[in-house]
C-alpha cells in the first residue's frame, strides 16, 4: 500500500526539528516556537467514515476423516518423537471433539498518522587511545676484567616503557529525527475464537484452508444461525489484533532506519467481511507414570496431528 508523509514543519521559523508534547501541540528546536497542529485538517471530507458493518455468515465445515483415521495418525506421530516406549503399550483415550466458533473479520483501513522517522549517520569523533614506547637510558655496570683483575664501570643502554596517549578518529552511528505525518491504507485480517475458555490455532487452520474440500464447508440453517452470536469479548479481541496488524504495517512501511512515538486514527473503513465458523477439532490423551501427551487435528483438507 502507498504511503503519503508530511513532515510537520515550525510555522515561524520552517525547521523540521519539532518535538511533540502532546497530542497536537509541539515546540521548535531551533527556535523555540510553541504551535498546535490540528489532525483533523487533513482530509474533513471523509474523516471517521465508517462503512456499516455486514451481519457475518455463518459457516459449519463437516469432519471429512474419521476418528478412527486421527488415531493412527496420532500413533504414526507419536512414533516420531521422543516417546517412553512403554507408552505403546497403553492407549488413546476416546476421541473428543472440540467445537470451534471462529470469528473471522477483514477490511481495508485509511489512516492518518503520526510518527518519530529516525535516519542513521556516520558521525566521527577524536578519541584518545594508550599505547607503551620504549625510552633509553644510561645504566652503569660494573664488569670484572680479568686481564687487571679489577672491577671496571661501563656505560650501558637500557629502556623503560613509557605509557602515553595518542589522538585516533572514531566513528559512530547517530540518529537524526524528524517528526511527520501522512496518510496510509492497508487490509487487516483476523481470526478470533468465539466460544470463552477455548483456543483456536488460527496458523494451523490457515495452513489447511487451502486443502479444503468446497463440499464440506456449508452454510448454516437460519434457525441454527440465529443461536450463534458474536460476543463482547470476541469484539474487543478482534479490535485489538485489528490495531496490532495497522500499526505493524505501518511500522513495515515507513521510510528511515528507525520510527518512534507512532500514533494513527483509522478515518476511513471499508470492504468489510465478516463470517463465523463452526469448526470440529479431534483431540485425544495418552500418559504413562506422568508422561502425558496430547494430540489434536482438525479433521478435514489435510489430516495434520499435532
Amino acid at each position: 500500500m502507498a504511503i503519503q508523509i508530511k513532515a510537520i514543519k515550525c510555522p515561524q521559523c520552517g525547521s523540521t526539528d519539532v518535538r511533540a508534547t502532546s497530542s497536537t501541540r509541539f515546540i521548535c528546536g531551533f527556535c523555540s516556537a510553541q504551535f498546535i497542529v490540528d489532525e483533523g485538517n487533513a482530509r474533513k471530507e471523509d474523516e471517521d467514515y465508517v462503512e456499516t458493518e455486514p451481519d457475518p455468515i455463518k459457516y459449519e465445515i463437516h469432519a471429512e476423516f474419521s476418528k478412527r483415521e486421527f488415531l493412527r495418525e496420532s500413533w504414526i506421530c507419536l512414533a516420531a518423537e521422543d516417546a517412553p516406549l512403554e507408552i505403546f503399550g497403553k492407549d488413546f483415550s476416546e476421541v473428543s471433539t472440540v467445537s470451534h466458533e471462529v470469528f473471522v473479520e477483514s477490511f481495508t483501513a485509511e489512516i492518518a498518522y503520526r510518527a518519530g522517522i529516525g535516519y542513521d549517520r556516520s558521525d566521527s569523533y577524536i578519541d584518545y587511545e594508550t599505547y607503551y614506547e620504549k625510552q633509553p637510558y644510561t645504566d652503569y655496570e660494573k664488569r670484572f676484567n680479568s686481564s687487571t683483575g679489577l672491577y671496571e664501570t661501563h656505560a650501558v643502554t637500557k629502556y623503560n616503557e613509557v605509557k602515553k596517549q595518542r589522538p585516533i578518529t572514531r566513528y559512530r552511528t547517530v540518529t537524526d529525527w524528524t517528526l511527520t505525518n501522512g496518510d496510509y491504507i492497508t487490509d487487516t485480517n483476523v481470526f478470533v475464537e468465539n466460544v470463552e475458555g477455548q483456543k483456536f490455532d488460527d496458523k494451523r487452520f490457515l495452513s489447511n484452508v487451502p486443502h479444503i474440500k468446497s463440499s464440506l464447508v456449508e452454510e448454516l440453517p437460519e434457525e441454527k444461525a440465529k443461536t450463534i452470536a458474536v460476543s463482547e469479548s470476541t469484539r474487543q479481541e478482534a479490535n485489538k489484533m485489528h490495531a496490532n496488524n495497522i500499526t505493524a504495517a505501518l511500522q513495515t512501511a515507513l521510510p528511515g532506519d528507525h520510527n518512534r512515538d507512532v500514533s494513527w486514527k483509522i478515518t476511513k473503513a471499508s470492504n468489510y467481511k465478516r463470517s463465523i465458523y463452526v469448526i470440529p477439532e479431534f483431540e485425544s490423551t495418552i500418559g504413562l507414570n506422568g508422561y502425558n501427551c496430547t494430540k489434536r487435528a482438525f479433521p478435514f483438507g489435510e489430516l495434520k496431528v499435532v
